[in-house]
């Protein structure tokens, strides 16, 4: 009887499927915009989750997922608390990492803050 592999020997390979010249948008924030629309028409579970990363006022990293709210010419939106351990960090270090793991669409994105 052949053996199953395990879950950590197993891999997708994601550069099966490439984006063709031409077909972004020009507006990064447009984009992913579209994107959020293609995973929920795809069927992901709930396609405005996206994994934040901060650093907390002692320095320390931390990832936890949250909701998408709004998006706009401004920026990505979500709630949070300011008091709760996510909002101080926020307040002591600004700039975030976000990450939509869309897997099931072949596809995940990770946004980059705009220069001021």
């Amino acid at each position: 009887m052949a053996q199953e592999p395990d879950a950590l020997s197993k891999r997708q390979d994601y550069g099966s499927v490439a984006l063709e010249d031409g077909v972004l948008s020009a507006d990064p924030l447009s984009q992913i915009s579209a994107w959020v629309e293609e995973a929920d028409q795809a069927g992901v579970y709930e396609p405005n989750a996206m994994v934040l990363s901060t650093i907390d006022p002692d320095g320390e990293p931390s990832s936890r997922t949250v909701l998408l709210r709004g998006i706009d010419d401004v920026g990505l939106y979500f709630y949070t608390d300011y008091g709760s351990r996510k909002g101080l960090a926020l307040l002591a270090h600004p700039s975030v990492s976000v990450v939509f793991p869309w897997y099931t669409c072949l596809l995940y994105t990770s946004p980059s803050p705009r220069d001021s």
